[in-house]
């Protein structure tokens, strides 16, 4: 009847709505992985520029120390705070940037990849069909931070295969020791020659002009 019919639909929009809603959430926190990476970002560039600056501050020290009262003395003691406060601003910057990593939890694993499956349907073209196999289990791992590896994957398989027809197949396998999760698509795959770089932050296969792309997920 009409209003069968009618009932059907308006489930079937609420469900799509509150996919779209949970699918927004879940940019919201990719994108707060995303600032988590550039922090930590920020935090390697400070470790690295750390040692430097505190050798030319311990000289600059020695040379205050050495030089007679006066004009040149001052300068060298202005120019050593200033590498005081650069050193303070680096030492910040790799506190706030040392990664929380979050607290693993007992998982079952089939039903997070299913709900996962279920929720991209609604972002994921038509023309591209998801598989999944994953063995029955729990497992204790962080949750939420797998989640988001997933979906990145799935969203970088979307865009490999791009218009035409295809397939992305989900497996995780587990042995007496461990679980090994594979994402595999039919797109073109990654040129050899940039395989050993994708993982890098900041690194993206993409067009610089595009505005997705940054080149952190696969980091993250």
């Amino acid at each position: 009847s009409h209003a069968t019919e009618a009932h059907t639909s308006a489930l079937e929009a609420q469900v799509k709505a509150a996919s779209e809603t949970l699918l927004r959430q879940q940019a919201e926190l990719e994108n707060g992985a995303r600032l988590a990476a550039v922090g930590e970002f920020a935090a390697r560039l400070a470790h690295e520029l750390r040692n430097p600056i505190s050798g030319i501050s311990a000289a600059l020290h020695n040379m205050e120390e050495e030089l007679p009262a006066g004009d040149e003395q001052e300068r060298v003691h202005l120019i050593a705070e200033e590498m005081a406060r650069v050193t303070g601003l680096l030492n910040r910057m790799l506190e706030q940037g040392r990664a929380h990593l979050e607290t693993p939890m007992e998982v079952d694993t089939a039903r997070l990849v299913h709900d996962i499956v279920r929720l991209m349907h609604y972002q994921l073209p038509e023309h591209l069909h998801i598989e999944h196999e994953v063995d029955a289990g729990t497992c204790v791992l962080p949750r939420d931070t797998l989640r988001q590896v997933l979906i990145n994957l799935l969203r970088n398989s979307s865009d490999a295969i791009g218009a035409a027809p295809g397939r992305i197949h989900i497996g995780m396998h587990r042995d007496a020791r461990r679980i090994t999760l594979i994402v595999s698509d039919d797109g073109p795959g990654i040129p050899a020659e940039q395989r050993e770089r994708v993982f890098g932050l900041f690194k993206t296969l993409r067009p610089r002009d595009e505005v997705e792309g940054s080149g952190i997920g696969l980091s993250v």
